[in-house]
């Protein structure tokens, strides 16, 4: 959740980047079998939503993660 800061400002493409590895490697480490909790996999889903693709603006990327949110 560092690299999307919706109170200060939209993040750039270094962020985009970091963010879309780290949960990468987030849904990997959770995937097997429930190693986390349903609040953890609810964050997951919704900022997985956020950094899931390259070529969508920050609107986008902003109402894919609200709307992931509003089923936590």
């Amino acid at each position: 959740m560092t690299q999307f800061q919706e109170l200060w400002q939209p993040p750039n493409a270094s962020a985009i980047k970091h963010g879309t590895e780290e949960m990468a490697k987030a849904r990997a480490l959770s995937a097997p079998q429930p190693k986390v909790t349903v609040r953890e996999q609810a964050y997951i889903d919704s900022l997985s939503a956020f950094f899931s693709h390259d070529n969508l603006t920050y609107d986008q990327r902003a109402a894919a993660y609200n709307q992931k949110m509003d089923l936590c």
